[in-house]
């Protein structure tokens, strides 16, 4: 399904982009710089790493800081770890019920965040924080798209994990009466919530 994985997607004013495919932390430093120094102060900018980049899972709020002053960033390197920057921190703080005592917030030997974090607090920064991008005729064209070649394989009905963005997409096919699928989706509502 189209932004199956939004949670961890690179979403940069408000589009969608695929995994960034660098794994060294100088190229993915400078990725991120890049991609940020455009964006208006205070838009959070999401990046989604190589999960097979060692250098990826070592970033730190320390890396990310400089050279992301304006911005809350989050980096998601797998389904439930990320690198978030301090402006990131200080929202993921406001929304766990332990603040900055959540044990998913991972701390240095001396009880200070590292800016990284896993479990339930990526869950946090995926899924409440993370704003939605817009649903258009070109993301609608592209879910229709997936689904045909699937319907020329003489697929008509999946099954889906899923989250409440591709759902909203599919949901706009079904009103138009564009639907080719039977689709069942798992949605994992409680996933990753501190409030579970």
């Amino acid at each position: 399904l189209v932004a199956g994985n939004l949670y961890k997607e690179t979403l940069v004013g408000g589009k969608i982009f695929g995994t960034m495919r660098i794994e060294s932390k100088a190229d993915i430093l400078k990725e991120i710089a890049s991609r940020t120094a455009s964006r208006p102060p205070g838009e959070m900018v999401f990046f989604r790493l190589l999960e097979e980049s060692q250098d990826a899972l070592r970033l730190t709020r320390a890396d990310l800081d400089p050279i992301s002053p304006r911005n809350p960033i989050a980096a998601s390197v797998t389904s439930s770890d990320m690198i978030v920057n301090s402006l990131m921190l200080e929202k993921l703080a406001e929304r766990m019920p332990l603040g900055m005592n959540h044990p998913g917030i991972i701390k240095d030997a001396n009880g200070r965040p590292t800016g990284q974090i896993y479990g339930q607090a990526t869950g946090v920064v995926g899924w409440d924080l993370r704003p939605w991008p817009k649903i258009d005729e070109a993301m609608i064209e592209e879910q229709k798209q997936m689904f045909r070649k699937l319907n020329e394989q003489g697929i008509t009905t999946m099954v889906a994990h899923t989250q409440g963005f591709s759902l909203s997409v599919v949901n706009v096919l079904w009103h138009r009466n564009e639907l080719t699928m039977r689709l069942f989706a798992a949605h994992e509502f409680i996933r990753q919530t501190p409030y579970a």
